[in-house]
């Protein structure tokens, strides 16, 4: 919520009005309605015609001069101009500790109304009524109004924190430690490790031809058999050591009360370098050199955009079943940097009584849904904005899955600048 001053102090919309301004006019307002309030009575002369004589002197009610003989009449004439001097003197009192109380009552306005733009959540007309009665005629406008700084989206943030190893730091997503995305093949360590030159070609070429057209590219047969079951090896290895936590979203004071909880995964991250990883990190290394090839590819197109230099960690996640599942969200809706996203499935015989299907909606194609079935040894790259919002349908038995984020050098630095 937003306060706008009035338009008669000819402030710009979001300003409030002088405050020396507003003293100035309120204060003249309140010294005329003083000078009303202050009684001021003027003896009168006494007058030719005839004194008029009351029983006991007693003057009657109303009467603005009177007579009255001899020095009674003085005596009486000065008792009632040393009251009204008196009730003079008092009034005079009242009227400035009231405009003193005024103008402390503008002063502290002014800091509420300034705590009310830099983040107080309750309207100030409920919580300081009193003192926005002083204020100028005030309206109220929400996000849609012009505002300053920022504007914050009101939808929850249900991405995946990233780099997260443990529920806190799923609130600071903003800090994680990245990796610098490397070329680390070259064409002999591609034949030691069973990679031919050609293979690589291929794969850059579909990467880039999908990504650009269709903004998915699924990769089936990534490494062969024998490298992808080394590597859900190990994968077993991790889940059975109870290393692996629930996922967080960014989000976290979101709650999905129609399907439970947002997202019923177990993960944990790695670099490769743990023990019993091995596999994994060279699964990382070969996503690292296709990703870099293919964002300075000669026809590299939308990808050309980015300088991605920087990646998470992999993020090993298993379903555990029993209909576990990740509700429709974005990856990155708030521009963290994150500009790819590679993810390699681990489901060996999979059927589609299995649940865990992956259902993308491309943004600006309401009637078209993709559906990736998370098959043994597939690869996957999307973009990870808002043009691919996307769930993990239920999961019907356990299911594996390796993620990786890609990160814009620059988009990652203004993040990192705005929060």
């Amino acid at each position: 919520m937003q306060l706008l001053s009035a338009a008669k102090y000819d402030q710009r919309e979001g300003d409030v009005a002088p405050l020396h301004g507003v003293i100035g006019c309120t204060q003249l307002e309140e010294e005329a309605e003083a000078t009303r309030i202050v009684p001021t009575h003027t003896p009168q002369p006494p007058t030719t015609s005839h004194s008029v004589h009351h029983p006991h002197h007693v003057v009657p009610s109303g009467t603005s001069s009177y007579d009255i003989p001899g020095n009674t009449r003085k005596r009486k004439c000065d008792e009632v101009e040393s009251d009204s001097e008196e009730e003079r003197r008092i009034t005079q009192a009242k009227v400035r500790q009231y405009l003193q109380l005024r103008r402390r009552l503008l002063l502290s306005q002014r800091k509420l109304v300034k705590a009310g733009q830099t983040g107080l959540k309750l309207p100030l007309c409920y919580v300081f009524s009193d003192l926005l009665l002083h204020l100028p005629r005030l309206s109220y406008v929400g996000n849609g109004g012009q505002g300053r700084g920022r504007r914050k989206s009101h939808m929850p943030d249900l991405s995946t924190p990233i780099d997260s190893s443990h529920p806190l730091e799923a609130q600071v997503p903003k800090t994680p430690p990245l990796y610098h995305v490397q070329e680390s093949l070259d064409s002999l360590s591609l034949e030691g490790s069973g990679f031919s030159e050609e293979w690589f070609t291929n794969i850059l070429q579909d990467v880039t031809k999908d990504l650009n057209k269709y903004g998915v590219c699924v990769v089936d047969d990534f490494l062969g058999e024998e490298r992808a079951d080394r590597i859900l090896e190990e994968v077993r290895t991790l889940h059975s050591l109870g290393v692996m936590q629930a996922g967080q979203v960014v989000s976290q004071h979101v709650q999905d009360q129609a399907r439970g909880k947002i997202r019923g995964d177990k993960i944990t991250w790695v670099t490769g370098d743990e023990p019993h990883c091995s596999s994994i990190g060279q699964l990382v290394n070969v996503v690292d050199y296709i990703v870099a090839k293919a964002n300075k590819h000669y026809d590299a197109g939308k990808l050309a955009q980015y300088n991605i230099t920087w990646r998470t960690r992999a993020m090993v996640a298993c379903y555990p079943g029993c209909d576990t599942h990740y509700v429709k969200h974005v990856d990155n809706p708030n521009g963290d940097g994150r500009c790819i996203t590679a993810i390699y499935y681990l489901n060996k015989n999979w059927t589609p009584n299995d649940g865990g299907v992956l259902r993308i909606y491309p943004e600006n194609c309401s009637d078209i849904i993709a559906s990736i079935n998370p098959c043994f040894d597939r690869m996957l790259f999307f973009w990870s904005d808002r043009r691919n919002p996307h769930e993990v349908m239920p999961a019907k038995i356990v299911r594996y899955a390796i993620t990786v984020w890609y990160l814009d050098q620059k988009e990652r630095e203004e993040y990192l600048a705005r929060e």
